[in-house]
């Protein structure tokens, strides 16, 4: 299992930083609402902000070891634009699941 495991070691690396950055995001979401009483959609976009630099940084730093700064901006803007499509997808979705 642990060769396995070493095999595919950026795949494992790419997974358990998405796993965070989706427990990051559940957890605010959780917190914003159900704790502080803050709007759902309001809540899921505030929570979206958090989970995009906990995953952008943990991609770019720990999966993908790229420590080149120059590209970094350029990089967080082509990953933005995907997650912000993703986000209004969510925010629709969310919309219409719960008040729709």
């Amino acid at each position: 299992m642990l060769n396995l495991l070493l095999k595919y070691k950026r795949i494992v690396k790419y997974l358990m930083a998405g796993g965070l950055a989706a427990l990051v995001d559940l957890s605010l979401l959780y917190i914003l609402t159900d704790i502080l009483g803050i709007w759902y959609l309001i809540s899921a976009s505030l929570a979206f902000i958090w989970s995009f630099f906990v995953s952008f940084f943990l991609q770019k730093f720990w999966t993908f070891s790229d420590r080149d700064q120059q590209k970094m901006y350029r990089q967080m803007a082509g990953y933005l634009s995907v997650a912000l499509a993703n986000l209004a997808l969510n925010t629709a979705l969310m919309y219409w699941l719960v008040d729709g």
